[in-house]
């Protein structure tokens, strides 16, 4: 699902072995991943869990839906970094940090938001000059109840890097 979205997608290798990944979508830019048959398919696992697991799925997107609609009414953004992961186990440090300098080269000037929670290690923005914009306690109703806090961040980019 985010491929389809991407504008940008950017990687890093440690040797032969991919070290992290970032995938972005700057508003504007044409899509890397455009296909019809992955919007098709997308579009049934997105109902298909939708409709199985009402109780988590449907509300942390609600809450993240809401949380950008407040954000979006006195900021226009430029994008958003839909998914950021390094490899754990590699123990090399600062992927995540070099995945972000460089959508930071590409896309001088403008701001871009994302979406995280309290069990993520959200920390890790708010060290590279992320603001938190906005968060809203949830309850996820999974095997048991699980209590989550959503997370809005975003960054403008500087002009110069």
């Amino acid at each position: 699902m985010e491929l389809l979205n991407a504008t940008q997608v950017l990687s890093v290798y440690y040797g032969e072995q991919l070290a992290g990944v970032l995938i972005a979508d700057i508003f504007g830019e044409p899509k890397c991943y455009k296909s019809f048959s992955k919007a098709v398919y997308v579009k049934l696992a997105d109902l298909v869990q939708n409709l199985f697991f009402k109780g988590s799925v449907g509300v942390y997107d609600n809450v993240n839906k809401n949380l950008l609609g407040e954000y979006k009414k006195e900021n226009t953004p430029d994008g958003e970094i839909r998914f950021l992961a390094a490899d754990p186990d590699l123990k090399v440090k600062g992927i995540g940090s070099m995945l972000l300098q460089e959508l930071e080269k590409r896309e001088k000037g403008k701001e871009v938001y994302l979406f995280t929670d309290d069990q993520c290690t959200y920390q890790f923005y708010e060290h590279r000059g992320f603001d938190k914009v906005g968060e809203k306690d949830i309850v996820l109703e999974l095997d048991k109840k699980v209590p989550l806090k959503c997370l809005l961040y975003r960054k403008k980019f500087p002009k110069r890097f």
